[in-house]
């Protein structure tokens, strides 16, 4: 058995030291173009395993609980879509990673990625291309939802839909977009 409020701590510790704070991956063997990223911590084991392409990207996250000499899957999230804009991939990928570390740094759960809203102006050259000198603001947006259990909070069940548009309302340019579901898989093993 394991504490939600431990389980929790540790996917938000995890979450930071893997790809939003830049952790190494390492490939996955047997399966090429996926990297996996693992932390394991006394009785629980995180594993995020991603596939991704110029465009597309697909991935899971996984916590284990170690019970009697087994690792027992008790939570989930999944996560897929698409990087719409080929070349844009520093800016996409950094405003991503700033979303995701301000949410796990605040300890705040939306779906287990980015906070309701993030934005990030950038300078390149490919973002010069989009708007008047090259300044730009890319505005990153969760719609997580969480389905109410009886056990109660958000970890258990939720889904979402994370985007980066460049600008603030929803005509603005699409850029980025994920698909996001998942939550706690073997409830009798968590102490609320």
């Amino acid at each position: 058995m394991v504490n939600l409020t431990r389980l929790e701590e540790f996917f938000f510790v995890s979450s930071l030291e893997g790809y939003a704070g830049g952790g190494k991956f390492l490939p996955v063997s047997g399966c090429p173009g996926w990297k996996v990223f693992r932390k394991e911590e006394d009785e629980l084991l995180f594993v995020d395993m991603y596939f991704s392409t110029r465009s597309f990207s697909r991935g899971m996250t996984v916590i284990y609980l170690l019970e009697k000499k087994t690792h027992l899957p008790i939570w989930q999230m999944s996560y897929n879509g698409e990087e719409k804009l080929a070349g844009l991939d520093t800016d996409v990928k950094n405003c991503l990673k700033g979303a995701l570390c301000r949410a796990y740094e605040q300890r705040q759960f939306f779906a287990g990625r980015g906070p309701e809203i993030f934005e990030m102006p950038v300078k390149s050259v490919p973002m010069q291309q989009l708007g008047v000198g090259g300044y730009q603001t890319l505005v990153y947006r969760n719609s997580a939802a969480f389905k109410n259990t009886s056990l109660g909070g958000n970890f258990f069940v939720f889904s979402a839909r994370e985007t980066i548009r460049k600008g603030h309302t929803e005509t603005k340019q699409l850029l980025f977009w994920h698909d996001i579901s998942g939550g706690l898989l073997r409830p009798d093993l968590v102490v609320t």
